[in-house]
């Protein structure tokens, strides 16, 4: 019994390794987001490069999404919320599992690992919602395009991000604060995340 419950403690560590992982390459493109927007606000660039500039951001938050789909465990999705994998109807769920860490019927361990797509990140999985709101022009929106062939009521959207090409420097300069607002966001997680894999 203990062996087996020290395989299952294991197992649990495996699955934070691989959120974990996911976690630090999803900051690695926040703060290059961050770059981005920082160098797109300055008033000094041409329309061509910001709509450039833009271009990279939103394959960033594609690629937060990629991740997303790919960090998987024993075919369930570990970040995203799958309807299939947690035997639900209701799209973006976290996903939760115990670890049955003992020989004992209470010798458990809950754990929960947050949904997260980009738009997650940015504070909302709902199509068009504004960015950089101050400058009132709707440039930089979130995308919530669900996933070819899903269906809405069973599986969460993969929002993303869209950038008009007619970004201007001010929507940028206010994007940087919505970058910041992101990692606070998964910095929580992976707060949240430590403290699972000291337990």
């Amino acid at each position: 019994g203990l062996e087996k419950a020290m395989q299952n403690v294991g197992d649990a560590k495996s699955v934070l390794n691989m959120v974990e992982g996911a976690y630090n390459t999803m900051m690695d493109n926040l703060i290059e987001m961050k770059s981005l927007a920082t160098q797109g606000a300055n008033a000094t660039l041409g329309q061509d490069e910001r709509n450039y500039i833009g271009a990279q951001i939103v394959a960033l938050a594609d690629d937060i999404n990629d991740i997303v789909n790919s960090t998987t465990y024993n075919d369930v999705n570990l970040l995203d919320g799958d309807a299939a994998a947690l035997n639900t109807a209701v799209p973006g769920n976290n996903y939760a599992f115990t670890v049955q860490s003992g020989e004992r019927t209470g010798d458990t361990t809950a754990i929960t690992i947050d949904f997260l797509n980009a738009g997650a990140l940015f504070g909302s999985v709902a199509d068009n919602t504004d960015l950089a709101p101050t400058a009132g022009n709707s440039a930089i929106e979130t995308d919530g395009a669900t996933a070819a062939g899903a269906n809405a009521t069973t599986e969460p959207t993969r929002t993303t991000l869209s950038i008009a090409n007619t970004v201007s420097a001010v929507d940028y300069n206010e994007f940087i604060g919505a970058v910041d607002g992101a990692i606070d966001v998964l910095n929580a997680d992976i707060n949240t995340l430590g403290i699972n894999q000291r337990t």
